[in-house]
């Protein structure tokens, strides 16, 4: 939140054109969320937008139903059947290390969120530019990135020590064909089938967005679903100062704004809350597509052309001007 620097409640004036900077102060906290709740529902209630967050969560969620149904009936076709093939035989963790790799993996993404939304708030790594414009899409590039490159190097760590020696191969992990060779036409028929999947969902997001300025991609924001790290890190993060305290990762003013309690650029926090629906459906169309070919590639570009366009499309007011 923001108030002026005298620390007087939003609406008295200590100066004419008084700075303003980040207070956790739960009085005012709370009287400038009630100001923004007047704003938002009008001082009669006769909003009609939550009609429209209705409409665009059913579209959301048959989007999600299409992409599962539309990718079954595709791999009967002639073009890509030769995609759906057996599931390789299971050598990864059991037993004990399987119960404690789950939660050091389920830890890794929102335990580097806050960490790199801080140092990309105000200083970015990745600023934006011609190819890259989005300011707050770009924090997620970085983040993805580095929980990548660490989910790879725990892969490749229980490798070493554990799956190799229980016969775990790259054709384990959905990689190679038995034998060891790499199907280079598979990823090709796996990018072409995600592009068939995705087209009729673009065609009717086009035609929606064209005749009533709907874009049901932006409902990720407003949607929750609860994934398990990424709920425990909004409730670390939130139920303290709702209880009337001081939010939990301490009082540094870029902590608190990075997780989304201040006015204007506090956007960690809120876009944080679309993670918790892409996750649950990003590991269910892993899953189910590995399932149905047996190997990782349908499953991952249509889970990164999903989480691209949606992240995209939510994050489309953070963009810096191009000039030239």
């Amino acid at each position: 939140m923001s108030g002026p620097r005298d620390g007087s409640p939003r609406g008295s004036s200590s100066s004419a054109g008084s700075a303003y900077q980040v207070t956790t102060d739960p009085a005012i906290c709370a009287e400038m969320t009630r100001d923004r709740s007047r704003t938002v529902y009008g001082a009669h209630g006769n909003q009609i937008w939550p009609l429209k967050l209705l409409g665009t969560t059913v579209a959301l969620a048959g989007t999600f139903l299409f992409l599962f149904a539309a990718g079954s009936l595709l791999l009967r076709t002639r073009a890509v059947a030769t995609l759906a093939r057996p599931v390789p035989e299971y050598r990864g963790l059991t037993g004990a290390r399987w119960w404690i790799g789950a939660p050091v993996t389920t830890a890794v993404g929102p335990l580097l969120y806050l960490w790199v939304w801080k140092h990309m708030f105000l200083t970015t790594w990745l600023a934006a530019n011609s190819l890259w414009p989005q300011r707050f899409t770009n924090v997620f590039v970085v983040w993805s990135v580095i929980v990548g490159l660490i989910g790879w190097a725990l892969i490749a760590f229980n490798h070493v020590t554990t799956t190799r020696k229980q016969g775990a191969t790259l054709t384990s992990y959905g990689l190679t064909e038995p034998g060891g060779r790499f199907d280079w036409s598979a990823v090709g028929r796996s990018a072409l089938m995600v592009v068939a999947v995705l087209a009729p969902v673009y065609v009717v997001l086009t035609v929606v967005a064209g005749a009533w300025h709907v874009d049901f991609r932006r409902m990720l924001v407003n949607s929750v679903v609860l994934t398990l790290g990424a709920f425990v890190w909004l409730l670390l993060c939130y139920v303290p100062l709702l209880a009337g305290g001081t939010a939990l990762f301490g009082s540094d003013p870029t902590t608190v704004t990075s997780m989304g309690m201040g006015m204007g650029m506090g956007m960690g926090g809120i876009s944080y809350l679309g993670m918790l629906v892409l996750w649950p459906l990003a590991a269910c169309l892993y899953t189910y597509f590995f399932r149905r070919t047996g190997r990782t590639f349908v499953g991952s570009f249509l889970v990164t052309a999903v989480i691209v366009w949606s992240m995209e499309a939510a994050n489309d007011f953070g963009m810096w001007p191009i000039i030239g």
